[in-house]
C-alpha cells in the first residue's frame, strides 16, 4: 500500500478533542495524525514510532542502512563522536511495505541515496501544522517516548530498549556483542511489533 493514499483512504471514527500535554495519543489518533502529514514526513513518522531513533538519525539514513529481508535498520555508523550513539533497530512489516513503496516512487535512481531526503525543519513544521489542524499535539520526539513505553508494555528489558534508542555506550555494545547482536535484538523486537502496528484501514467507517 502506497502511503500517499492514506489521506484519501483513512477515515477517523472517533471524535477529535484537544489533548492535554501529558496525554499519549491512542493508536487511532497516531494513525489519523500521520495520514495528514506530507508523504515523506509520513515515512519519518512511522520510522520514529517503530524504531526509537532520533529525528536527526532517521534523516541521515541511506537506503543501504535498511535490510528489507529482516526489516533491520543499521544506524551504527551515524554518529562519529562519543557524545551520542546509535545501534540497530527495526521497523514493522507494515512500515517495511509502506517504505518499499515510497522508495519505488519517490527516491532518485542514484547509487545509495538518502532514505528520506528532507530537512529537520520540514519535519518540525509539518508536525506543528497537523497538531494545530487536529488538536492532537505531537512533536517528533514524543514518538520515541511512545516506542519506549510500548516496549515496556511488551516486557522488553530496559537494556534492550536503551540499545534500540541509542542510549547504550559504544564500549558496552562492543564488550557485550552477543547480548546486543542483531539476532538478539530481533527476538526482543518481535515482542513489541504488534503494538507498533497502526490501525490504517480502507474499510473503517466514519
Amino acid at each position: 500500500m502506497n502511503l500517499g493514499k492514506w489521506i484519501n483512504e483513512f477515515k477517523f471514527s472517533k471524535r477529535r478533542t484537544k489533548l492535554k500535554k501529558t496525554d499519549i495519543p491512542s493508536d487511532e489518533e497516531l494513525a489519523y495524525f500521520c495520514s495528514l502529514l506530507p508523504y515523506a514526513v509520513q515515512m519519518v513518522f512511522v520510522i520514529l514510532l517503530n524504531s526509537g531513533l532520533r529525528v536527526g538519525e532517521v534523516l541521515k539514513l541511506h537506503q543501504s542502512d535498511i535490510d528489507f529481508e529482516t526489516n533491520m535498520i543499521d544506524a551504527s555508523n551515524i554518529h562519529k563522536g562519543n557524545t551520542k550513539s546509535a545501534w540497530i533497530s527495526y521497523i514493522t512489516a507494515q512500515t517495511a511495505d509502506y517504505l518499499s513503496s515510497y522508495i519505488e516512487t519517490e527516491t532518485p535512481a542514484i547509487d545509495n541515496p538518502k532514505l528520506i531526503d528532507i530537512s529537520y525543519n520540514t519535519v518540525q513544521e509539518a508536525f506543528k501544522k497537523v497538531s494545530y489542524q487536529t488538536g492532537i499535539f505531537i512533536k517528533p520526539h514524543l514518538l520515541r517516548t511512545i516506542f519506549a513505553e510500548k516496549c515496556t508494555l511488551a516486557e522488553v528489558e530496559g537494556k534492550y530498549i536503551d540499545a534500540f534508542c541509542g542510549r547504550t555506550p559504544k564500549k558496552e555494545l562492543a564488550a557485550n556483542y552477543t547480548i546486543y547482536s542483531p539476532q538478539s535484538l530481533k527476538i526482543q523486537y518481535e515482542k513489541v511489533e504488534d503494538l507498533l502496528t497502526l490501525p490504517f484501514s480502507e474499510d473503517e467507517e466514519s
